[in-house]
C-alpha cells in the first residue's frame, strides 16, 4: 500500500512540473541584413541537466551570434533563456524549424516559427554609395575601440620611463664628463707642485746625473711661473742674471748668500750633467737642501697678489668649465625629456590621455562615455530593446502582488553617481487602470529613498525617434553624501499599455555639459521588443 502511495506521489509530481521548450522571435518581419533574435526558453528543475544545441545556422537562416544563457528564478520555477541572432541576405518567407533541447538525456522539440525577409529599397541617387570594410578591418577597428583606454598604471609607467630616459641621458653625459675631466691636469700652485717634485726626487742621490736634471727642472720652473721669466731656456748664467734682474724690478730682496747657493747648485748640476761625474751624495743632499731653502725663502717674499691672481684665473676658468658642463648635461636631460614624452604621447594617443585626464578631473561622466562603445540589450518582461553605456545589473527585488504577473528591475549606478540608469518592466495579469500622477509619485519615492532631496520636477509627452511614445518626467534634485551636496538632473520615461509598464530613469549631475546628448542618445533607443505569450 505504501509502495502505490510513493508511485502515485512521483506520478503526480511530474505531471505537476514537466520540462518544456518554446521560441519565440523578437521581429516577424526583417530587412536583408538585419538580425532577428530567436529566443529559446525553457522550465526546468534547478538540478536538471540541459544542453542547448549550437548550430552553424537554423534552417535556411544564418546564424551571425549565439548569445550567453541566461538564469531566470521565478518563485519555484527557473527558466533558461538562450538566444540566437539570425539573419539572411536573399528576401523571402523562411521557416524556423524545431530545435531539441537536452534534458537530462531526454530531448524535447521547440515550436516552429515563421519569418520573412524583406528588400531594402537604395537611391543611390540620393545617397552615396561606400565600399564595404573586410571583416578583417572591422574587427580590427573594434579591438582599438576597445583597447584604445589607457589606466592608471600605463600613465605611471608612462611618466616613470619617461624620467627615467631622461635620468639615464643626464647620468651617461655625466659620466663622459667625469671621464674628461679625471684626464685633465688639474692646476696645482707653482710652490705646490715644487714640494711634490721633491719628494718624486726622493732616491735619485745616487745618480748624480738623474739627480741634477731633475733638480734644475724642478727649480726653472718654479721661476718660470712666478717671475714669468725664459729660465727654461735659459744657460746657468743666463739663468742667474734674469733671476737678480727681475728680484729687483719687483723689490724682491733676497739674501746674496742664497744667489750664491743657487749659482754653486747650478754649477754642480752643469758638471754631473755634462761632465759627467758622479758627486758624492752628501753634496747631492746639501744641494738638495739648500734649493728647497732657496725656494723658500722666495716664496715668504713673493707678492701674495701675483700668486693669488694665478690661483683665481685658474679656479675661473675650472668654474667656467664645470657651468659650461651643467649646462650640456641640463640641455640633453631635458630635450631628453621632452622627445620621450613625445614619444609617450605618441604611443598612448593623445586624444586618450586627454580623455584620461578628463576622466580624472570630471570622473567618468557623459563625455567619457559618449566615445566608449555601447551596449544594446533587451530587458524585463515584456521585454524592452535599450542602448546604454554599460550593461544593467538585474537588482533582486521583493516585491510581490496577486496583481503582478511579472516584475524586473536592472541599473546601472545610482542616483549619487556622475550617471545612472535605472530600469523597471510590470506586467499584470490582468488590465488595470493607468494614473499618471500615482505612476510618478511612485517614482519619485524610489528616489526619496536612495536620499534624493528637494526634487523638482515637470512633465510632458514622450516620444522618439522609433516612434515610441509616453510620458516624460524631468526635474532637478540635491544628493548629499560625504563629499557634500550636488545637484542632480533627472529624466523618466513612462510607457505603458493596458496590462504592461516600462519606467526608465536618467540621472546624471547638473554640471555635465555633455549629458543632454547622452540622454537624449539612450531615450531614442528605447524599443519595444516583440514576443509571443507562452501562456
Amino acid at each position: 500500500m505504501k509502495r502505490g502511495l510513493l508511485f502515485l506521489f512521483f506520478v503526480f509530481s511530474l505531471m505537476g512540473f514537466a520540462q518544456t521548450a518554446t521560441t519565440a522571435l523578437n521581429k516577424k518581419t526583417i530587412k536583408i541584413g538585419e538580425e532577428a533574435i530567436l529566443t529559446l526558453t525553457t522550465k526546468v528543475h534547478a538540478s536538471d541537466f540541459v544542453v542547448f544545441p549550437e548550430p552553424d545556422s537554423i534552417g535556411k537562416l544564418e546564424l551571425i551570434q549565439s548569445y550567453p544563457v541566461d538564469t531566470i528564478k521565478i518563485e519555484n520555477q527557473t527558466q533558461l533563456v538562450k538566444k540566437y541572432g539570425l539573419t539572411q541576405f536573399d528576401a523571402g518567407n523562411y521557416s524556423i524549424p524545431s530545435l531539441e533541447v537536452l534534458f537530462n538525456k531526454k530531448k524535447i522539440t521547440t515550436n516552429k516559427q515563421k519569418l520573412t525577409v524583406t528588400d531594402v529599397v537604395v537611391d543611390t541617387t540620393k545617397q552615396k554609395m561606400y565600399d564595404i570594410k573586410a571583416d578583417a578591418t572591422i574587427a580590427a577597428e573594434m579591438e582599438k575601440i576597445n583597447n584604445d583606454e589607457i589606466t592608471t598604471p600605463q600613465i605611471i609607467s608612462a611618466i616613470f620611463g619617461v624620467f627615467t630616459i631622461a635620468f639615464l641621458a643626464y647620468w651617461i653625459i655625466k659620466k663622459i664628463q667625469f671621464r674628461k675631466e679625471a684626464k685633465t691636469e688639474k692646476y696645482v700652485p707653482p710652490f705646490d707642485k715644487f714640494k711634490q717634485d721633491v719628494e718624486a726626487i726622493e732616491g735619485l742621490e745616487k745618480n748624480s746625473k738623474a739627480f741634477y736634471s731633475k733638480l734644475t727642472e724642478m727649480v726653472k720652473t718654479y721661476f718660470n711661473v712666478t717671475l714669468e721669466i725664459p729660465a727654461l731656456e735659459s744657460t746657468t748664467n743666463e739663468f742667474i742674471l734674469w733671476l737678480e734682474n727681475k728680484a729687483l724690478e719687483q723689490k724682491i730682496q733676497l739674501k746674496t748668500i742664497t744667489l750664491a747657493n743657487l749659482e754653486k747648485i747650478f754649477q754642480n748640476a752643469d758638471l754631473a750633467k755634462f761632465a759627467k761625474i758622479n758627486l758624492e751624495e752628501s753634496v747631492v743632499l746639501n744641494d738638495k737642501k739648500k734649493v728647497v731653502e732657496a725656494v723658500t725663502e722666495f716664496h715668504a717674499l713673493l707678492p701674495t697678489s701675483n700668486e693669488e691672481q694665478r690661483v683665481a684665473n685658474a679656479l675661473k676658468l675650472v668654474e667656467r668649465r664645470k657651468l659650461k658642463q651643467k649646462n650640456i648635461r641640463q640641455f640633453v636631460a631635458v630635450a631628453t625629456f621632452l622627445l620621450a614624452t613625445l614619444g609617450a604621447v605618441v604611443l598612448l594617443g593623445y586624444q586618450n590621455i586627454a580623455d584620461y585626464v578628463h576622466q580624472q578631473w570630471n570622473g567618468k561622466d557623459a563625455h567619457y562615455y559618449q566615445k566608449r562603445e555601447w551596449v544594446t540589450s533587451e530587458y524585463g518582461y515584456p521585454p524592452i530593446q535599450i542602448e546604454t553605456p554599460e550593461i544593467l545589473a538585474r537588482i533582486k527585488s521583493d516585491i510581490k502582488s496577486p496583481e503582478i504577473k511579472n516584475y524586473a528591475s536592472f541599473e546601472w549606478q545610482t542616483l549619487g553617481d556622475n550617471l545612472s540608469v535605472t530600469l523597471r518592466t510590470i506586467a499584470y495579469k490582468d488590465s488595470v487602470p493607468f494614473v499618471l500622477n500615482d505612476v510618478v509619485n511612485r517614482e519619485l519615492g524610489e528616489m526619496m529613498q536612495q536620499n534624493a532631496k528637494g526634487i523638482k520636477m515637470d512633465m510632458k509627452k514622450f516620444k522618439n525617434s522609433k516612434g515610441v511614445v509616453g510620458d516624460l518626467v524631468v526635474g532637478t534634485y540635491t544628493f548629499n553624501d560625504e563629499k557634500g551636496s550636488q545637484n542632480h538632473k533627472f529624466s523618466t520615461v513612462i510607457l505603458h499599455d493596458d496590462k504592461n509598464q516600462q519606467i526608465i530613469t536618467i540621472s546624471h549631475k547638473v554640471s555635465d555639459k555633455e549629458a543632454a546628448g547622452l540622454v537624449d542618445r539612450i531615450n531614442n533607443s528605447i524599443e519595444f521588443v516583440l514576443v509571443e505569450d507562452d501562456e
